[in-house]
């Protein structure tokens, strides 16, 4: 499992870019993303602001660790504090193609129509036909938080177009 400051070290600190620069690559990244669909939350949910979007890949290992392929969208900021190498943002929204090997486990819910299980507190994951999306929070009412957000997703990029709130994932 990725942490909820998965990528975001180099998004908070020594950055020269602003935010609005890295939302402009973003916005570009998603509109031109063709190799899975990608959900979000918008440029902003519940006063949280989209700041970082990342797709990050590994080839796998010969001694058994599998390739990975994600892409997250980072929502709110959080301070790094002296020592650490991240910190843990307020929301993140992580998706995967649906071949990615996540671990399987019983649904415990359903949510817009899909299974989804606790990954751990303030972390549920969705399996669809198409993809898997973990959605994380970090705040005193993540549980809550992550709910609301899950209700809230919508398509980001062409091959998502069609997903809107008021839709089944």
């Amino acid at each position: 499992s990725l942490p909820a400051g998965w990528g975001l070290r180099e998004a908070l600190s020594g950055r020269t870019e602003s935010a609005k620069a890295d939302i402009v690559k973003c916005e570009e990244l998603i509109r031109t993303f063709d190799a899975y669909p990608l959900l979000y939350l918008g440029p902003t949910f519940e006063g949280l602001p989209l700041v970082h979007c990342d797709r990050q890949q590994s080839p796998g290992t010969d001694y058994g660790i599998p390739p990975t392929d994600s892409f997250a969208f980072v929502y709110g900021t959080c301070t790094i504090k002296p020592g650490d190498s991240a910190c843990a943002v307020p929301l993140n929204v992580i998706i995967y193609p649906r071949c990615f090997a996540y671990p399987a486990e019983i649904p415990t819910e359903t949510i817009r129509g899909a299974p989804a299980h606790s990954v751990r507190t303030g972390a549920l994951l969705v399996n669809t036909p198409q993809f898997r999306v973990k959605v994380s929070a970090s705040t005193a009412e993540s549980d809550a938080l992550v709910r609301r957000a899950f209700l809230q997703l919508r398509g980001a990029n062409p091959l998502a177009a069609k997903l809107t709130v008021d839709k089944p994932l």
